[in-house]
């Protein structure tokens, strides 16, 4: 047992007798209710520099003394104090990642480890809270976990996630120290922030993960799986990447745009605006794009499209200078579509003409800052009313949000509609939709169209 092991065993021995002690001399022992601490004068400091509660949690055990050594667990980590170090070294988080032996469980070899980086979507709040000082090392590669519907990464004093649902840039911290805490501490466990070992080694995307950007493929959308052609693959919000089963380099993208049944062109040369070449080169590059496969078309007055082999970007003239081009989230509709593979893909799918089966409208061109908007669809064939299809709406919002809601099934006369929720957003913004239907296998028809948060002054 080497030194570090021997002290976290010394450590969790004493947690249990503190905590023993508190409660024979106190109250009876209730596992669901969480005791209460003051975080200790000797890290209130750090404490609050790092976020204080709102980031580490709160405390939840009293402080503990071990070697010349006092210490002191939040939900998220482990403060530490020595009086033995320099004064600006004394106070720091302990690195209960290497406690749990994370490196080995997830397979990176210490000579691994040295290559990994911080995951791009995670990088604004590592800088925040202090970088590699604060954190320590990171242990592994960003990882999905379906269980939890997160994408994690594990550094050595901390873990960082962000749920499905989470907004982009919002990051937050695992609980790392309830895990080493574990029942002692009598702190409930949080379902999103729970710590969850499971192995890395079903991750075989995890490099283009880390080297692309993330605003460019994405959340992930479900974890890597055999799809129906054999090989593995692995649906985000934006692409799919695939792999041979039996050759893990040869990573590549799916032609979804295509497969989705988008009226492409690949054997026409299209001009591609230079906007467009510097976007995919500094986020994604060419050979992950693809060929360019349509021209730019222009959608409405707000928004203008041009779809690759491998995916479509948006042009936005009007959004803030660093929001004008987002991806098209075809990942919802390729995981729709294939992921159950109860669908099959078939090639010679023909195509038809959407001007003559998909309308969409909105209620109000413009509504105020936290007001209801209604869209309405209406979806004909050769003129007759399509009933008892089901649009989804592909809503996006501020801070490259994009939502999608699935409407309800059309009514005899081919419409339905959705109520949405009332949208908080400055005035003058525009907020822009999709709205996609298959209709009965045959192809993927989308619409879009856009409308303006304005009060009146």
């Amino acid at each position: 047992m080497n030194r570090l092991t021997y002290r976290w065993v010394i450590i969790t021995l004493l947690v249990s007798l503190i905590v023993t002690g508190c409660q024979q001399a106190d109250i009876p022992s209730t596992p669901d209710i969480a005791k209460s601490y003051l975080v200790d004068n000797r890290f209130i400091s750090l404490y609050g520099l790092l976020g204080g509660e709102n980031v580490l949690g709160p405390a939840i055990s009293p402080l503990m003394h071990m070697d010349g050594i006092d210490f002191q667990f939040t939900s998220a980590a482990l403060f530490e104090f020595n009086t033995a170090l320099s004064a600006d070294q004394q106070v720091k988080l302990s690195p209960i990642g290497i406690s749990m032996a994370i490196a080995d469980h997830f397979g990176s070899s210490s000579d691994q480890a040295q290559g990994i980086e911080v995951y791009p979507g995670f990088l604004e709040f590592y800088i925040q809270i202090g970088g590699e000082s604060i954190t320590g090392k990171p242990l592994t590669n960003v990882l999905y976990n379906s269980e939890k519907s997160r994408i994690e990464q594990h550094f050595e004093n901390l873990g960082f996630y962000q749920t499905d649902s989470d907004a982009p840039g919002q990051v937050r911290l695992l609980d790392y120290g309830v895990w080493m805490c574990a029942n002692e501490c009598e702190f409930s466990k949080q379902e999103n922030s729970e710590v969850i070992l499971f192995s890395e080694s079903a991750q075989p995307f995890i490099v283009e993960i880390n080297s692309l950007s993330p605003e460019t493929i994405g959340r992930p959308l479900a974890i890597p799986h055999i799809a129906q052609d054999g090989k593995i693959e692995q649906i985000f919000q934006n692409v799919v990447f695939v792999v041979p089963s039996n050759d893990l380099k040869e990573i590549q993208l799916r032609p979804i745009p295509s497969m989705l049944g988008m009226p492409i062109q690949p054997e026409i040369s299209h001009e591609i605006p230079v906007l467009f070449i510097e976007y995919l080169e500094h986020n994604i590059g060419m050979q992950y794009a693809g060929s360019v496969v349509t021209p730019l078309l222009r959608l409405s007055d707000h928004l203008y499209r041009q779809c690759f082999q491998n995916l479509c970007l948006d042009y936005f003239p009007y959004n803030p200078e660093n929001h004008k081009i987002k991806p098209l989230p075809l990942g919802y509709l390729y995981r729709d579509r294939f992921y159950d593979q109860a669908d099959s893909f078939d090639p010679e799918l023909q195509f038809i003409n959407q001007a003559d089966v998909l309308n969409i409208w909105q209620e109000f061109s413009s509504i105020p800052p936290n007001t209801s908007q209604i869209i309405s669809v209406n979806i004909q064939k050769d003129q007759i009313p399509l009933e008892n299809i089901k649009p989804d709406l592909i809503l996006r919002l501020p801070e490259d949000i994009s939502i999608t809601f699935s409407m309800p099934p059309t009514q005899p006369d081919g419409s339905t509609s959705l109520t949405l929720y009332p949208i908080n957003a400055p005035n003058g913004t525009s907020i822009s939709y999709d709205v996609c239907v298959n209709l009965f296998n045959e192809m993927l028809t989308c619409k879009s169209e856009s409308f303006i948060i304005w009060a009146q002054p």
